[in-house]
C-alpha cells in the first residue's frame, strides 16, 4: 500500500461538505449527459449483435448482466465516495463509460462474430462499472450547488442523464454500417466531459491523505447516519421501486403492444417508446421546485395517483380504438410520474447530508434496480393472463400501493426534507 494512502479510522467524522459552485455542478451534469448518452448505444446494439453475430437467447443475455449487475452496488460505490472523498469516482468512472461504452462496445460492431463478442463483452463490462461509480458521486456533487433551492441541480443531473441515453439511442446507425470515423467523432464529447471535470473542486483539504476507510469505522457511521432516518428512507426507497417497475415496464413493452395491437410499425413503436422516456425528463425538470412550493408528501401522491391513472386510462382507450387518445394518456401519464422522479434522490440527499453519494446510489441505482427486477415477474402474469396489455396493466397498478405509501409519510418529516417547518 503507498505511504500516502491510510485508513481512515484515526480519522475524525466527517462534518457535510461544503457547498459547490456552478461550474463544479454544471461539469458533473455534462458527465452525466455524456456517460449516459454511451449507454444509450446497448439496446440498438445488442439487436444489432443478436441477429448479426447469430447469438443465442443465453449469449445475448450475457450482454445485458453488467447493466442489471453493478447498479445494485451503487449504495456501496456512493458510501466508500463519501468516506474517501476523492474525485476518482466521477473521473474514473466517466473514462471507463467512455472507454467501454464508448469506444469498445461500438468497435465490436465492426469486428466478427467471434472477437466481436468479446469485444462486446468487454466494452459493456467497463462501462456498466464506470455508470456504477459515477452516478453516485455525480448526483451528490450536483447536490451540494449553491443554487440554494431544493434539488434544483439534482433536477437537471436527473434530466441531463435521460436526454443522454434519449439521444444515445439514435446514434448507432451512424457507424453499425462500418463508418469507424463516427465512433471516434463521438467520443470526442467524452473527451470535452473530462476536461471539465477541471472545475470539480478537491473533495478533502489541502494536505490531507487519501483515507482507505476502514470496514469498522465505515459501518459505524453508516449505522449512525441511516438510523435516525432508516423508517423515511425506506419509505422513499420503496416508492422509487414501485415507480421504476411502473416505467421500465411501459418503456419495455409499449412497443410491443401498440404493435400487437394497432400494426404499429418498429419505427412508430419506437417514436412513442422515446417520447414517453423523454417526456419524463422534461418533467423532471420542475419536480423539485413543485415540491418545495406544495410539499413532497403531496406532490409525490398526486403524482402516482394521477400518473398511475393516465396510464390505465390510455390502456382503457387502447382497448377502444382510440389510438392516438390512447397514445396521448400514455405521454401524460409518463409526464406526471417524472414529474416526481428527482424528489425521491433531492429528499435522500437532504436526509443524509454527510453521505450523499450514498443516498443518491440507494435512489438512484439500488431502487431502479431491484424496480426493473420486478418487470420479468409482470411479464409473467401477461404469459399467465393476457399478453402484454395485462404487463401494461399491473405496471400501471403499482401506483395504487405507491400512492397508499405515500400517505405513510409523516407531514412534518415529509415538509423537513425540503427545509420548510411543517
Amino acid at each position: 500500500m503507498s505511504s500516502e494512502v491510510k485508513t481512515a479510522a484515526a480519522s475524525p467524522e466527517h462534518a457535510a461538505p461544503a457547498a459547490v459552485g456552478p461550474g463544479a455542478a454544471a461539469a458533473v451534469i455534462l458527465a452525466h449527459f455524456t456517460v449516459d448518452f454511451y449507454a444509450g448505444y446497448t439496446a440498438p446494439l445488442l439487436r444489432y449483435f443478436h441477429e448479426h453475430f447469430g447469438l443465442s437467447q443465453m449469449q445475448t443475455s450475457l450482454l445485458t448482466i453488467p447493466n442489471s449487475l453493478t447498479v445494485l452496488f451503487q449504495p456501496l460505490l456512493g458510501l466508500a465516495s463519501d468516506r474517501m472523498r476523492t474525485r476518482l469516482f466521477v473521473v474514473g468512472g466517466l473514462i471507463l463509460g467512455v472507454a467501454g461504452y464508448g469506444l469498445v462496445f461500438p468497435l465490436a460492431a465492426m469486428a466478427g462474430p467471434g472477437a466481436g463478442y468479446l469485444l462486446a463483452l468487454v466494452g459493456i463490462w467497463a462501462g456498466a462499472i464506470g455508470l456504477a461509480c459515477y452516478h453516485p458521486q455525480g448526483a451528490a456533487i450536483a447536490g451540494r450547488s449553491r443554487s440554494g433551492r431544493f434539488g434544483g441541480a439534482v433536477a437537471i443531473f436527473v434530466f441531463s442523464g435521460s436526454l443522454g441515453y434519449g439521444l444515445g439511442i439514435l446514434m448507432p446507425p451512424l457507424f453499425i454500417p462500418g463508418r469507424i470515423p463516427w465512433i471516434a467523432l463521438l467520443a470526442a464529447l467524452g473527451l470535452v466531459a473530462l476536461a471539465a471535470q477541471r472545475a470539480v473542486p478537491r473533495l478533502r483539504p489541502e494536505g490531507e491523505a487519501l483515507a482507505l476507510p476502514s470496514v469498522r469505522s465505515t459501518l459505524r457511521q453508516l449505522a449512525g447516519d441511516l438510523r435516525p432516518h432508516l423508517g423515511l428512507l425506506s419509505l422513499f426507497w420503496m416508492l422509487v421501486v414501485l415507480r421504476a417497475a411502473t416505467l421500465i415496464g411501459f418503456q419495455q413493452f409499449t412497443s410491443i403492444h401498440y404493435g400487437g395491437e394497432h400494426a404499429f410499425s418498429d419505427a412508430r413503436g419506437a417514436v412513442l417508446v422515446a417520447a414517453f422516456f423523454l417526456v419524463q425528463a422534461l418533467a423532471g425538470l420542475g419536480g423539485t421546485a413543485v415540491a418545495e412550493r406544495f410539499g413532497v408528501r403531496r406532490v409525490l401522491g398526486l403524482s402516482f395517483a394521477l400518473g398511475g391513472a393516465l396510464l390505465l386510462g390510455a390502456l382503457d382507450l387502447s382497448s377502444a380504438g382510440c389510438v392516438w387518445a390512447s397514445c396521448a394518456l400514455l405521454v401524460a401519464g409518463g409526464a406526471v410520474l417524472g414529474l416526481s422522479i428527482p424528489i425521491n434522490v433531492a429528499a435522500g440527499q437532504r436526509l443524509l447530508p454527510r453521505s450523499a453519494a450514498l443516498a443518491s446510489g440507494i435512489m438512484l441505482g439500488f431502487g431502479w434496480g431491484v424496480g426493473g427486477m420486478l418487470v420479468p415477474l409482470l411479464a409473467g402474469l401477461g404469459d399467465l393472463f393476457g399478453g402484454t396489455w395485462t404487463v401494461l396493466a399491473a405496471s400501471a397498478a403499482l401506483c395504487v400501493p405507491a400512492a397508499g405509501l405515500v400517505l405513510l409519510l409523516p407531514r412534518d418529516e415529509a415538509a423537513s426534507v425540503v427545509g420548510k417547518k411543517p
